[in-house]
């Protein structure tokens, strides 16, 4: 008797053997899914966590972070998944609840990502509207009307959401967010008292950074960088020393860094949210700055407008920085390869002409992409997947432009849309 109170007594302790694993909330799902997307599971119940990250499984396998927000696991893949893809994701038998009991079962499912879309900016001076459309011009979706002048659009990285920034009224503009999915916008950073511009998704869209302007009599003053969450959660300024004035943030890869432009002197700053620690580079700019994670390096144009020329700047040697360009003939509005391995950039010929042009930061010349002529070729952005550079065109007739993808390795230019403002590729 004794022997089977204690047998007894055991099994309501540990609960049964073969209980099932089960999960209450997974996704991503479908045949149209954006090649950012994160990977949630959330479970019925409380799990050893490490054993669920050990039984894990993605296919095609993907280097990714794991994350835990109570019972829900996310995984975050290092780079964006491939487009047109299958991927199977499984979480293999031998998972153990939060008391060590082993559970019985898999949970596993499949989705299929989509190609990246280009989110593109069009507007009349008085209203604006946000359009989606597929790489070579097919498909194109109105997303939304906006009764306002829009600024400027970001994407998140998960290719989810945008942030965009309305004119609110004389003197003040606001950050608001658009969910994809159901196409609805809602504020983000609208404060009557400040003028909010500039935004920068963190990789992992947990954050944006952006800047802030306080308002006084209508008029803005000087800008500082601020950060906020997408559920529109301001967290403050970026730091210690709120007064301090600052502009052009870009994240690093990881995260874990921001660049940005000193208001007072123009040198860059890398501020690491580790020690809290702006450090100043012995380098001034007046455009933000472009992270090279692969080469530990950042890529920035030059402040003398005699030399305006692009920089690779090593983060360990930054008083030692690489020219990129000829200082002879003005560079802009650099953009990476998703490999690290080469930048497209504007480059200016003659007063109302500019082309996009390619260098390869392995000593490789520059080489030009785009067709010459009496146009001006900006804003130069690659695919996700580094198959193709979008970039807008302006000309004397067309002074909106006009949206153009061309491939790289032929130069092959097509038009997506006409009466541009502004594009982002949305992966």
């Amino acid at each position: 008797m004794a022997a089977l109170a204690l047998a007894t007594a055991a099994l309501a302790w540990i609960g049964p053997l073969a209980r099932p694993i089960a999960a209450a909330a997974f996704g991503p799902s479908g045949e149209i899914v954006p090649a950012g997307a994160p990977i949630r599971i959330t479970f019925d119940r409380n799990l050893d966590r490490r054993s669920v990250e050990e039984r894990f499984g993605l296919n095609p396998p993907t280097p990714g972070r794991f994350f835990w927000d109570d019972r829900t696991l996310s995984f975050l893949p290092d780079r964006l998944l491939e487009p047109h893809t299958r991927y199977d994701v499984v979480i293999a038998e031998g998972v153990r609840d939060d008391r060590g009991r082993v559970l019985s079962g898999t949970i596993n499912w499949s989705f299929r990502t989509r190609g990246p879309r280009l989110a593109i900016l069009q507007s009349d001076g008085q209203s604006s509207r946000i359009t989606l459309v597929n790489a070579d011009g097919s498909d194109a979706r109105l997303v939304q009307t906006i009764p306002a002048p829009v600024g400027e659009i970001v994407a998140a990285p998960d290719g989810s959401a945008l942030v965009y920034v309305e004119q609110a009224e004389a003197g003040r503009s606001r950050l608001m967010y658009l969910d994809l999915a159901g196409a609805a916008s809602l504020p983000l950073v609208d404060d009557p008292q400040v003028s909010a511009a500039a935004p920068s998704w963190s990789p992992t869209g947990d954050f944006i950074a952006y800047e802030v302007r306080t308002l006084q009599d209508g008029i803005a003053g000087a800008p500082r960088i601020w950060l906020a969450q997408p559920d529109g959660t301001l967290l403050g300024p970026l730091l210690s020393d709120s007064q301090q004035i600052a502009y052009g943030p870009r994240w690093s890869d990881d995260g874990n860094r921001i660049v940005f432009i000193d208001g007072q002197t123009q040198q860059l700053v890398v501020y690491s949210f580790f020690t809290d620690i702006a450090e100043p580079l012995p380098i001034s700019s007046d455009e933000a700055a472009i992270w090279i994670s692969e080469a530990a390096a950042l890529v920035a144009r030059n402040a003398d407008p005699q030399r305006s020329q692009l920089l690779l700047i090593p983060l360990s040697d930054p008083a030692n920085p690489r020219p990129l360009t000829d200082p002879s003939v003005a560079a802009l509005g650099p953009a990476p390869a998703p490999n690290g391995r080469s930048i497209a950039y504007t480059q200016r010929n003659a007063p109302g002409e500019a082309t996009i042009w390619l260098v390869a930061l392995n000593g490789d010349p520059p080489r030009q992409l785009s067709n010459s002529g009496s146009h001006q070729d900006i804003q130069p952005l690659w695919s996700p997947d580094g198959s193709r550079i979008a970039f807008v065109r302006i000309s004397a007739d067309q002074p909106n432009g006009a949206a153009i993808v061309l491939d790289p390795e032929t130069a092959v230019e097509q038009v997506v849309l006409e009466d541009v403002q502004q594009l982002v590729w949305v992966p």
